[in-house]
């Protein structure tokens, strides 16, 4: 499957959470266990900016999961929240006055 990442941060997030992935896999593999395995989920994941010009929808409810095991691909035209919902899901997307972050993101749920 092709993969488009448009930004240093999206595949640095993106590499992190395959390691992560294929270090469950190798833990299993030699027998250390089922506990080893890597899974995130989000849900209701919504981020709003405020701003002079009105409110703008950057994600809105948003839902997804990632299994260990497979492959996740993010694709999207230029400006449809791919680096958003990356960002948010990481947790590099500070609340602040004018920007509203909603929802919940699960790891090993």
């Amino acid at each position: 499957e092709m993969l488009r990442l448009s930004s240093s941060r999206q595949l640095c997030f993106l590499l992190v959470f395959l390691v992560l992935l294929d270090l469950s896999q190798a833990l299993i593999a030699k027998g250390i266990g089922e506990q080893a395995k890597v899974s995130m989920e989000w849900s209701h994941v919504s981020c709003t900016l405020r701003g002079k010009k009105g409110v703008r929808h950057l994600l809105d409810n948003v839902h997804g999961k990632a299994s260990p095991g497979r492959l996740l691909a993010i694709m999207g035209p230029s400006g449809s929240g791919k680096t958003t919902m990356l960002n948010a899901l990481a947790g590099q997307i500070v609340q602040s006055k004018g920007l509203n972050l909603e929802g919940s993101v699960m790891v090993n749920n």
